[in-house]
């Protein structure tokens, strides 16, 4: 039996930053995650982690696509670097575009027959 592991995709997340009192807030409504941080920087390495994090828990769920198509957040198969997200944003929020790519699911046991 031979190994392979499931297709990879990449999604297009927007996220938000704004300043909240000497904190940046940071959160992907998309995926229903925040953070923050006392910079621009930790604040966007803050929600990054967290979007991984939300990811896995849903690859390791088995659920990942279905909860992207649920929300409507689009991916490409594949990995990209250059997907775009549109969103209204008032001024002072800086908005930042995030393309995680993410192994869809868990190894798979090819059948024996192919």
């Amino acid at each position: 039996m031979t190994t392979m592991f499931a297709p990879e995709i990449t999604l297009s997340l927007l996220v938000r930053i704004e300043a909240d009192g000497g904190r940046y807030k940071a959160s992907c409504p998309a995926i229903d995650v925040a953070s923050a941080g006392r910079s621009i920087d930790e604040a966007l390495t803050n929600i990054n982690n967290a979007v991984e994090m939300r990811l896995e828990e849903w690859v390791d769920r088995g659920t990942l696509l279905d909860e992207l198509k649920q929300r409507d957040v689009p991916f490409v198969h594949g990995r990209h670097t250059d997907l775009s997200a549109h969103a209204d944003i008032k001024p002072g929020v800086l908005a930042v575009t995030l393309n995680p790519s993410v192994h869809v699911g868990m190894a798979m046991q090819a059948d024996p027959r192919d």
